[in-house]
């Protein structure tokens, strides 16, 4: 019985020691790679800010104005208004996008670190059996 333990946790040794060396491999000669979801992110977020600060601008514009000019300019904006809500939602769309990928990364993180907890729970009891068959001997 001791003989099918010896060679489990010999095996699974190799396993854990060729999977940490095949990572290190990877980290060592990968070169970096740029998300370009990530970039097209960056860049709605700097078009948002710019709109909204546009927008502040021209209500700025608009209370400093009198009242006959206001209902001018009001209706001559609104159809610019209109575009920028379009564009403005598109990016809470992505946003919101961003939000639930976040999520399903997180997700997958916890599930990977229960599953690593597991494998070194499996791994530390393969070895106090290992170490308790060989000191019964």
């Amino acid at each position: 019985m001791s003989d099918r333990i010896t060679q489990l946790q010999d095996l699974v040794s190799r396993l854990s020691c060729t999977f940490s060396e095949s990572l290190g491999v990877i980290g060592q000669f990968s070169e970096p790679q740029k998300f370009p979801e990530m970039e097209e992110l960056k860049r709605l977020r700097a078009e948002k800010r710019r709109l909204r600060a546009e927008q502040k601008k021209r209500k700025q514009v608009v209370s400093d104005l009198p009242m006959n000019q206001k209902k001018v300019l009001e209706n001559s904006q609104h159809v610019n208004y209109s575009a920028d809500f379009a564009k403005a939602r598109s990016l809470e769309v992505l946003q919101e996008e961003n939000e639930e990928a976040a999520e399903k990364l997180d997700e997958l993180l916890n599930t990977g670190e229960k599953l690593l907890k597991k494998i070194r729970e499996a791994r530390s009891f393969l070895s106090n059996g290992y170490l308790e068959a060989m000191s019964a001997k």
